[in-house]
């Protein structure tokens, strides 16, 4: 401290001399003898200001003083973003042990004689002198911020300067010094292109500019600033700072962008993650867009095609079944309504937030401008959907299935039971209820304030007023050419039960019409077995193909899975129901009491709705018997 306050008093002292020597006489001062002797010039020689000697001699006393500085306990300095490091403060340059600097830039440290040193590196070499403000850098000389520092403690370098003439980076922003220490990283690919990096730490780090042509962008300095564009993606960093401004947001980076050379190096795996590659899975070190794959997925019954990154699971494109909300999708972020639920995601990200609640994937979501895509499995399954592979046809299946142990309890809801629709009696009359005479009944359960509504519905049956359920057995033509367009006149909704071997036969709906209907929304396609025989009496073998192959042929007909059962002329045994509660959710039985929510759901009963059925009978059905 007395140190510091003698140099600070000598400065004062220095500079109020010089400016006394510099201030003009005022005009009322008597001149003196030897004012007025002539000052002998050369012709066209201007006249020396009054003190200006001392200003000449300023920067020489600036550099004694500095010389003086003493040093001061200085704050840590980070290496590599972890290891900290003791420093010392001199005129406010943070500063280094000799030995410490050399250890860290792997050099050799030799005091080659009294009064200097040298770092060595096999190509570069720095030569300080002790109390000098120069050194030498492979000969040239270089000017350094404060002297070196030499003691009989050590020596100590500035050490930015040491850092930076010697490979290293060295980055001075708000938050102080920090040192980073490259070391050869091995070979990354962006989009197929190799890249080298570098690593410091445990992080990897490529060109900025390097990345983003790999990429199929640009990137642009100006001043400090990098301007990246990589399709909609247009980050812009900093030199020297971990924040980069995205989407009008500044955000930030797990390290500073590093000025290395002409060069400027970043997180690579951050910076895949801005311009939308997905992370790399498993212990590789490429980054590589979505390319196609055959599986093909149908979610709720609509098509689209896998994808994928070279390894890695199934992906879902997301703008091939949800349309993104427009206002709140855009750069690195999406936001998806689908099902009623709220998807929320961001390019790189493993989470997922859904209503609100954050899940964690086992790959990230992935943007590439004009597309989002998230893995499909996990995604889908968090919505609610169930999985049916079809590894035959290398087809999935995510369907939206009610499941009977997930159900409200209590809940009444009477489900009628019919079959043919047409006054074309070619078979047993009492099946085929005339389409007025179903009208009719439309018009009754729409006036009585009822809802007609499938087993898909179930679920929120607690929200629905007056819910009932309309089957029709068998899978006949006229559901098609006559029930269906009641349905889509009233808005209403039905349930068929196809067999599954009598599609395309005569009277029976086909594979076309089958898909139309379930497309609508307004009819829900189910189980009534693949050839209508009685389950009670089947061995184990048949009732296993029954039951699977019906599931399986009417998921790649309708692009959903059936989850409910329908018992021919309502036959079955407990054995039969424990083979079909392996497959499905729910069974029906033929005629009973009303369906209550909550009681055995291989055991629900039906109201049999025949050609003879009159408008009183029928409101007493809706009532629950």
């Amino acid at each position: 401290m007395k140190k510091t306050a003698a140099s600070a008093l000598l400065l004062l002292l220095l500079l109020s001399l010089a400016l006394c020597g510099c201030e003009a006489k005022p005009p009322s001062a008597p001149a003196t003898a030897e004012q007025t002797l002539p000052v002998q010039t050369e012709p066209g020689a201007r006249t020396p200001a009054p003190g200006s000697w001392l200003l000449k001699w300023l920067p020489a006393f600036r550099e004694a003083l500095d010389r003086c500085l003493p040093l001061e306990e200085g704050p840590e300095i980070p290496v590599n973003g972890s290891r900290r490091l003791e420093s010392r403060l001199r005129g406010g340059v943070p500063m280094l042990q000799a030995e410490t600097l050399a250890e860290l830039l792997g050099c050799a440290w030799e005091q080659t004689g009294a009064g200097t040193a040298v770092l060595k590196t096999e190509g570069r070499e720095l030569c300080f002198r002790a109390r000098s403000m120069e050194a030498l850098a492979d000969g040239t000389a270089v000017r350094l911020p404060v002297p070196v520092w030499a003691a009989e403690e050590g020596w100590y370098l500035p050490a930015a300067f040491t850092a930076r003439a010697l490979g290293a980076a060295a980055v001075e922003n708000e938050a102080g010094l920090s040192l980073w220490l490259p070391e050869p990283g091995p070979a990354l690919w962006f989009d197929g292109v190799e890249l080298e990096s570098l690593r410091f730490g445990e992080l990897l780090c490529a060109e900025l500019s390097r990345m983003a042509e790999a990429a199929g962008g640009r990137a642009e300095a100006e001043g400090d600033e990098i301007a990246v564009t990589v399709g909609e993606y247009a980050p812009v960093f900093r030199g020297a700072s971990a924040n980069y401004r995205l989407e009008g947001q500044t955000k930030q980076l797990s390290m500073p962008v590093l000025p290395l050379g002409e060069a400027y190096y970043a997180p690579a795996a951050e910076f895949a993650a801005l311009i939308g590659l997905p992370a790399p899975t498993g212990e590789g070190l490429v980054w590589s867009r979505m390319e196609p794959r055959d599986t093909l997925l149908w979610v709720d019954g609509r098509q689209t095609q896998s994808c994928a990154m070279p390894e890695g699971p199934l992906y879902l494109r997301l703008g091939a079944l949800w349309e993104p909300a427009s206002e709140e999708t855009g750069g690195n972020r999406a936001v998806f309504r689908a099902r009623g639920r709220e998807l929320r995601l961001e390019g790189g990200s493993r989470r997922l937030l859904l209503d609100g609640t954050e899940l964690e994937l086992s790959a990230p979501a992935y943007g590439d401008g004009t597309d989002w895509y998230l893995p499909a499995a996990e995604t889908l399954q968090a919505l609610g959907l169930t999985e049916l592979a079809d590894p035959e046809l290398d087809q999935i299946y995510y369907t939206h299935i009610v499941r009977h142990d997930s159900l409200p309890e209590g809940y009444q809801v009477p489900v009628l039971m019919y079959h043919a629709v047409s006054d074309y009696l070619w078979g047993i009359p009492e099946l085929f209820v005339s389409p007025a005479r179903l009208e009719e009944q439309l018009q009754a359960i729409i006036e009585g304030g009822y809802t007609p509504i499938t087993f898909e519905d179930l679920d929120h049956v607690a929200e629905i007023e007056k819910p009932v359920m309309l089957s029709f057995d068998d899978g006949y033509d006229d559901n098609y050419t006559e029930l269906f367009p009641l349905l889509k006149q009233y808005g209403v909704k039905a349930t068929v039960f196809v067999i599954v071997n009598d599609l395309g036969k005569p009277h029976k709906l086909t594979e076309a019409q089958v898909k139309e209907m379930s497309d609508s929304g307004l009819v829900s396609i189910q189980s009534h077995t693949m050839s209508h025989g009685y389950l009670s009496g089947m061995y184990e073998k048949q009732l296993r193909y029954e039951h699977e192959a019906s599931l399986l042929a009417l998921a790649r007909i309708t692009g959903k899975q059936p989850f409910v059962m329908c018992y021919p002329t309502g036959k079955s045994s407990a054995y039969s129901r424990g083979i079909t509660a392996e497959y499905y959710q729910f069974g029906l039985n033929m005629t009973g009491p009303c369906y209550v929510t909550g009681t055995d759901p291989y055991m629900i009963y039906r109201f049999y709705i025949p050609r003879n059925t009159g408008l009183e009978r029928f409101r007493r059905y809706l009532a629950g018997g």
